[in-house]
């Protein structure tokens, strides 16, 4: 009886663990918004990036002590206070009377999410035993990359009938259910996770070398280059997020509502690539995911800055070309499949790397990793895109990079 209790606990467990880590992904939202915040506030495409900037940079601060935190003092209650925190952050943000207060609410916003989702890789893989641990990771995955899509679809609906406060309070709500829900999250009752001696005695192979094959067998180059990877790889795709709401809205004069479907396609990517990926986990060395994952980004990179070279995305009566978006929607698709392919494989990896007791600390170097990605992308991306005065040549220069990680990860799992 209760060996039938545990699985529907540890699943309940991971239900309410992915409800508040999608507070993070949920701020795709906010790319949808951008260009409505932008008029708003008179801002240029530079500054814009202010939306951005500090509130990744105080999640990822965060981000970095409250998993330390968790290990020491209990992962769950270091996720509810986050979560008390972000649905307090989230309403005061949509209410922001100026650009400064902006700016300073969103430092407070990422720091209250930062401490929300950091726990959360570790809380998903300790529900469940050892040999599940690559499939928690799939879902919870899967799970951030759906709200990642569903965001810019949802903020067009709030923007359109809220304006662009609405991208911000709509996740109160969402944390005080998690919140709600907490006390059903019990980690401490499931089956704990055996060593590595009673492994070996089973006859299961924990060889770092074996399992994770190309990583380098524990070497520090070989981290290194794992968690280098994820901020590169998280840093090109923002592109995707960053310059195309600009080419939609500004350029092609798609409706806020149209553009955030189209924006959805690139995290629907990633979503069908997490899941793909916990099927694979079995046959492929992680090295050589990490390397088809890569090129897949780089293939959907490299598409996109083709059709926005070469396809026009309006008519020649200045209506949506619904054919060209269809399409420039499909090669967003691609590099979201490619880093959701990427993405389980290197959680997999970096929280197999450090022993156990640090599994929030290696949890939360997977949203460190993403967050630098970002700022790295927000930061110099408008830059590079002003300098080479073209979005196609900004995506193929972003597509040339990922291309090359791929092919040093593909040389190390030959």
């Amino acid at each position: 009886m209760l060996e039938a209790r545990a699985p529907r606990r540890a699943h309940l467990g991971l239900l309410i663990v992915c409800l508040g880590a999608i507070l993070s992904p949920l701020d795709t939202t906010v790319n949808t918004a951008f260009p409505v915040i932008g008029a708003a506030f008179s801002l240029s495409l530079r500054d814009i990036q202010w939306v951005v900037i500090p509130y990744v940079l105080a999640q990822s601060s965060v981000s970095i002590v409250a998993g330390d935190l968790g290990d020491r003092f209990g992962h769950r209650r270091v996720f509810g206070i986050g979560l008390f925190a972000c649905a307090a952050a989230h309403l005061a943000v949509a209410m922001a009377a100026d650009w400064p207060s902006m700016i300073g609410l969103r430092i407070v916003q990422g720091a209250a999410v930062g401490m929300a989702v950091a726990c959360a890789p570790a809380l998903a893989t300790l529900l469940y035993p050892p040999a599940r641990k690559t499939w928690a990771l799939a879902r919870y995955a899967a799970a951030f990359s759906a709200a990642m899509a569903a965001g810019p679809w949802i903020g067009g609906l709030l923007l359109d009938r809220f304006g662009w406060p609405g991208v911000f309070w709509f996740r109160t709500p969402i944390a005080l259910v998690a919140l709600a829900m907490l006390p059903w999250l019990r980690v401490t009752s499931l089956m704990p996770m055996p060593s590595p001696a009673a492994l070996a005695g089973s006859g299961t192979d924990v060889s770092p070398r074996a399992r994770f094959g190309g990583l380098g067998a524990l070497a520090e180059p070989g981290f290194a280059g794992l968690q280098a990877s994820s901020v590169a790889i998280n840093m090109a795709c923002f592109a995707n997020l960053l310059l195309v709401p600009y080419v939609l809205v500004q350029g092609a004069g798609v409706s806020i509502a149209t553009a955030g479907l189209v924006l959805s396609a690139y995290p629907s990517g990633s979503v069908l690539g997490n899941l793909v990926a916990g099927r694979l986990a079995s046959r492929l060395t992680v090295a050589r995911g990490l390397a088809i994952g890569l090129g897949l980004t780089a293939l959907g990179l490299l598409a996109t800055g083709t059709m926005l070279a070469s396809v026009p995305l309006a008519s020649t009566s200045g209506a949506p070309a619904f054919a060209a978006l269809a399409l420039l929607a499909a090669t967003m698709a691609t590099s979201g499949f490619g880093l959701g392919l990427f993405q389980v494989g290197y959680m997999d990896a970096t929280t197999s790397w450090l022993p156990i007791g640090n599994r929030g600390s290696a949890g939360n170097l997977v949203n460190v990793t993403r967050l630098l990605g970002l700022v790295a992308g927000a930061a110099g991306i408008g830059a590079m895109r002003e300098a080479l005065a073209s979005d196609a040549r900004s995506f193929f220069v972003l597509a040339a990079l990922v291309l090359l990680i791929a092919a040093s990860w593909w040389r190390r799992a030959r």
